[in-house]
This record gives C-alpha cells, sequence and structure tokens, in this order.
C-alpha cells in the first residue's frame, strides 16, 4: 500500500441485466464474488467473468430467508455470516448458499437484534452492529452472546418520537442533532459523547482485532480495541469532500482504513496522518468496499448497480 497518495486505474463491470436493487456489500471467496442483492431480498453469486452461478431466491419473515439482508462476512471455515435485517437475526451459510443456521430475535436485551446491520468475524467470534439498539454485540460462532459496547446518544428524546417511530430519521434528524463548530470537534458539552452511537452501520475488523464502526448517526467513525475501549474518533470533517454521512469502512491492514460516503471517491487514511482520496469513480456513488483477489479492492456502486475493481 506504498502508492496510497496516487489515484489508481479501475476496471467496471455492469451488473443491471442481473436485475439488481441497491446492492449493499460484498465478499470475494474462493474465485467467486457473493453480493447481497437487498431490495431483492437475495444473495448473488458472481463467477469472475461478471455471470450468474446461483442466488438464494427465498423471501419472506423468520421461516424463510431474508427480509433486507444487509452485510456479510466469512470465517475461517468459508462459511458466510449474513445479517438479515427486517428478520432480526443473523444467518449461517456455507460457501455454497445452504442454510446452516440462524440466531437471534427482535429485542433490546443484550443478544437481540432492532435491525443488524455490519458483520465481521476475527479470533473466533462475530461482531455485529445492532443498529437500532445503539451498540456493538459480540457472539461466538454458535450464536452465543458474548458482551456488547456502546449506547445511544445524543438525542434520546427524538428516539422516542412517534417520527422515529414512524421511521423519519434522517432529514429531520439531522437538521436537529447534526452540527459541528470546527474541524473535528468531536462532540459538544453534555451531547455528543466519545464511545456512544445513533445508528452504527458497517464495520470492520482489522488484523489485530481493532473494531472500526461508521456511527453514521453521528457523523464520524469510532476505532476501538477489541475489548470495546475506544481508541480514536475520525469525524466527516476530516474528509477530503467533507462529507456527512459515512457508508463503509475497511481495514486494508492494521495502520490502513479505506473510507467511502455514497460519493464517487474512496477515502483512505494511516494512522496518525490526514484522510485523503485514494480511488474515484467518475459519476458513481461507492457505497461498500472489500478486499478482492491478488490485492485489489472492489467496490459496489449501489445507485448504479456496478462493480469496480481498483489495482
Amino acid at each position: 500500500m506504498e502508492t496510497l497518495s496516487v489515484i489508481q486505474p479501475y476496471t467496471l463491470w455492469d451488473l443491471t441485466h442481473h436485475s439488481i436493487m441497491y446492492p449493499s456489500d460484498i465478499l470475494y471467496l474462493n474465485g467467486d464474488y457473493i453480493i447481497i442483492d437487498q431490495y431483492n431480498h437475495r444473495i448473488l453469486w458472481i463467477d469472475n467473468k461478471g455471470a450468474l452461478i446461483r442466488s438464494s431466491c427465498k423471501c419472506g419473515g423468520t421461516k424463510n430467508l431474508f427480509q433486507y439482508p444487509t452485510s456479510l462476512c466469512t470465517d475461517y471455515h468459508d462459511s458466510i455470516w449474513v445479517t438479515d435485517r427486517w428478520n432480526h437475526c443473523v444467518r449461517h451459510l456455507s460457501g455454497k448458499g445452504e442454510l446452516l443456521g440462524s440466531f437471534g430475535v427482535y429485542g433490546t436485551q443484550p443478544g437481540t437484534f432492532s435491525e443488524p446491520w455490519g458483520i465481521g468475524f476475527n479470533s473466533g467470534k462475530l461482531y455485529v452492529s445492532d443498529r437500532n439498539n445503539h451498540r456493538i454485540q459480540v457472539f461466538d460462532t454458535q450464536g452465543n452472546f458474548i458482551t456488547a459496547f456502546g449506547n445511544s446518544g445524543p438525542d434520546k428524546e427524538y428516539f422516542e418520537s412517534n417520527d422515529f417511530k414512524r421511521g423519519f430519521i434522517f432529514e429531520h434528524w439531522k437538521n436537529i442533532s447534526h452540527k459541528f463548530l470546527t474541524y473535528d470537534t468531536l462532540f459538544y458539552d453534555n451531547e455528543y459523547t466519545i464511545g456512544t452511537f445513533e445508528y452504527p452501520q458497517n464495520l470492520s475488523l482489522s488484523p489485530s482485532g481493532n473494531i472500526a464502526v461508521a456511527d453514521t448517526g453521528n457523523d464520524r467513525i469510532q476505532i476501538f480495541s477489541s475489548s470495546g475501549s475506544l481508541i480514536e474518533s475520525i469525524t466527516t470533517h476530516a474528509m477530503p469532500d467533507k462529507s456527512d454521512f459515512f457508508s463503509d469502512i475497511l481495514f486494508i491492514d492494521d495502520d490502513t482504513l479505506l473510507i467511502t460516503a455514497e460519493l464517487n471517491n474512496i477515502a483512505y487514511r494511516k494512522s496518525g496522518n490526514c484522510v485523503e482520496t485514494y480511488y474515484t469513480l467518475p459519476e458513481g456513488r461507492l457505497n461498500c468496499i472489500s478486499k478482492g483477489a491478488n490485492g485489489d479492492v472492489i467496490a459496489l456502486d449501489t445507485w448504479n448497480a456496478k462493480l469496480a475493481f481498483f489495482k
């Protein structure tokens, strides 16, 4: 990763012929590209030429598969773990897509979920961002709850309002709670608190086990140790384009973090350095990133159903 400051060339696959609607995550596994087709409630397996191999097509409640699957990861055994957002659970699949099990139900107690979003695996543990419960939960691969960290903050009154219950969240909510005074201001006294979350979404784990969380409602990325201790926060004001929404994050190694914000670029940050632009995709909207073959970075253009490969 010595040439991170150089805008890299890319190739592009058009996935629209697969009738994909809002792809939300991608995983490269054993030569295939596994894509979450979120609004069609399915997962697609694409070969290295862009052809469809198979899909999981079931949709419905908890007795079927998937209502708005959102994120996925793999473990030591090349099986796949998927957050099933509207069924409030995590699904366990084989590398070929067979259902092996699931865990989680709707709730607020430890081990339950309200719209689980991001997921990652490290050292035998699954880390899940429990979006509407404003926390990160940790499980073993049998689905047993281990621990959790984080709590909601700020704007608690809005969580209980009728607007929130009806789902009118972002525009009104951003207007009343997302204001920063100066560059790199992390919180107001008694309002923004380091270590709390507002609707955490995607997450990424470094090789050493640190956890980067897209704390979307608070316009920041928070980085924690494997035990849940806060290491640092990065606000959206640190982004080259001054974006106000973090979409996805990816640890390339222990020191390098890639960041995207549903714009046409991917930024990177070396530990202790400023955030800089790395990749650019003209007229694209890059919202999720992953590692591909041979050290490539792969990114989904969610709005246009395209897959970009950066060398």
